[in-house]
Order: structure tokens, then C-alpha cells, then sequence
């Protein structure tokens, strides 16, 4: 149960969900920690706010304390052990797959600021096709009534392939977990259905089924990991929490079931239906 900070004349109230930081809501709106990163962000948020995309908070600002002001949307994240039924349903995977559609749409048009600095920086400035979110899951996804309605915590938001948020939500909505974990998270557990469902993201999301989305995936997992090992021994608290619980394990675990099924993935996603 969250428990309200009294700080005056709003009271705190931590939510649940930020793996990597500690977020409360005040009122009808969120606050954050911030970083170098952070204006960045809050560019390509007001551009998405410009352009009419719904899926993403806006910003606001900054407090008294220096932490970022985000607007608050309604519902839940899918965070922890216990996730809800609804995560894994077609109807949410579909939703995702257009909601990462309309976003990479809607980021299309925008310019980063010549100033811009990113959490993280994976391919030149020459190369970048959009502004990728990086870290498209269930945790960080607001669900309302079951339903999935908005992408939050964009702090790793960076330039990049849309390829990539696509692995993205291929590896963690599919998802692409071993048959333990699926079985544990009661989600997708036969290979053959993990496959139905990565072909229905295609098609919901317009991008070209091939061999190249299942490499992707593999390719953004490895990364994922070096980058969460790479911050924990530079000695980054939250990164260090993270590694030490396990996620190391888990990433490589899910790497070789991708590798271990890709050429299965990829041939039944160049398949005419």
C-alpha cells in the first residue's frame, strides 16, 4: 500500500514500478530525479505534445527540489513478479504495436536540440532514423482498464533504428522469455505461439516481418545487459541494485532462447499467412 509523504501543503505519494529511481506523485502530476539528459527529453516531449500523440506524459518543468514535473496519467504499470493477465493478451499486444506506430510517426518530425545530450548513445548522429524510447516494456507502460494507454519513464529515450524499440516490445510483450519464466508469468509458453504473436505485432505495427526483427532482439538483449553491467560497476546505486538481483542472468537466459529458436521465429515470420 503507497503510504502519503506530508510535505506542506501536497502530499507525496510514491509510485510503484521505477526500477531505477524514486517517483511520487504530487497532485495531478509526477515528479523525477533528473539528469544532463533531461531537457533532451523534455524536447522531444513537448514536440509529441505539439503533434497530438497521446501515449507519452507532458512536461511541466521543474520543482523547488530540481526534479522533473511530468503530467500524471491514470492507471497502472505492470511491475514486479505478479503481472496481470491483461499484459498478455492479443488485444494488448496489438495496442502496444499501434501505440509504437503512432509514436515513431509523431517523433519523425522532430530535431533534437544541437545541445542534446542522451542517457545513452548508440549510433552516430548521421544515422539515427528517430528518437527511440529504449526500454518499451510492461513496467513501463501505463495500463487503464486493462488496456494499455500511454509509455512512460523516457529518461533512456536516445537516437537510434525504430528496429529497435520494435526488438523491444518483441522481447518483453511476445514476449521472448524462456518457457520458465513464461510459464511463471502465465504468458505465452510454446514456441509456436510466441511466433503467432510476433507476426500479429508486424502486422499491427507496419513493420516488414523478417529475419532481421529476431537478430534485432538478440541484439538490443545483449546491449541492454552490457549497459546495465557497465553502470553497476561504475558504481550507478540503482544499476548496482539491478545487477545484484539478478538481471544479468535473467537477460543471458532469455538471449539463448532467442538464439536457440531464431531460425524457427524468423521462418514462420517470412511465411505468407
Amino acid at each position: 500500500m503507497n503510504c502519503a509523504l506530508d510535505t506542506g501543503d501536497e502530499q507525496e505519494i510514491p509510485l510503484r514500478g521505477g526500477r531505477l529511481s524514486t517517483v511520487v506523485r504530487v497532485g495531478q502530476t509526477v515528479r523525477r530525479p533528473t539528469g544532463p539528459w533531461t531537457p533532451a527529453v523534455h524536447s522531444l516531449l513537448r514536440h509529441l505534445e505539439r503533434a497530438g500523440y497521446q501515449g507519452a506524459p507532458r512536461a511541466l518543468g521543474f520543482d523547488e527540489k530540481g526534479r522533473e514535473i511530468l503530467s500524471y496519467i491514470p492507471g497502472e504499470a505492470a511491475s514486479g513478479d505478479t503481472v496481470p493477465s491483461y499484459v498478455w493478451t492479443q488485444q494488448t499486444l496489438i495496442s502496444v504495436a499501434q501505440m509504437l506506430r503512432h509514436y515513431h510517426e509523431a517523433a519523425a518530425s522532430f530535431t533534437p536540440p544541437a545541445s542534446a545530450e542522451w542517457q545513452i548513445v548508440d549510433i552516430g548522429p548521421k544515422e539515427f532514423e528517430v528518437i527511440c524510447h529504449n526500454d518499451l516494456a510492461p513496467w513501463n507502460t501505463i495500463f487503464r482498464d486493462g488496456s494499455p494507454v500511454a509509455f512512460i519513464d523516457w529518461d533512456l529515450a536516445s537516437p537510434g533504428l525504430r528496429v529497435w524499440d520494435a526488438a523491444f516490445v518483441l522481447w518483453h510483450f511476445v514476449p521472448m522469455y524462456g518457457d520458465e519464466k513464461c510459464s511463471r508469468l502465465g504468458c505465452a509458453t510454446t514456441l509456436d505461439e510466441r511466433a503467432r504473436r510476433a507476426r500479429s505485432f508486424c502486422d499491427a505495427s507496419g513493420f516488414p516481418p523478417s529475419k532481421s526483427l529476431i537478430s534485432a532482439v538478440i541484439q538490443r538483449q545483449k546491449r541492454a545487459r552490457q549497459r546495465i553491467r557497465t553502470l553497476a560497476d561504475q558504481g550507478h546505486a540503482s544499476y548496482v541494485g539491478l545487477w545484484q538481483s539478478g538481471v544479468g542472468e535473467a537477460i543471458l537466459r532469455e538471449v539463448a532462447f532467442v538464439e536457440a529458436n531464431s531460425r524457427a521465429l524468423a521462418r514462420y515470420l517470412t511465411e505468407e499467412p
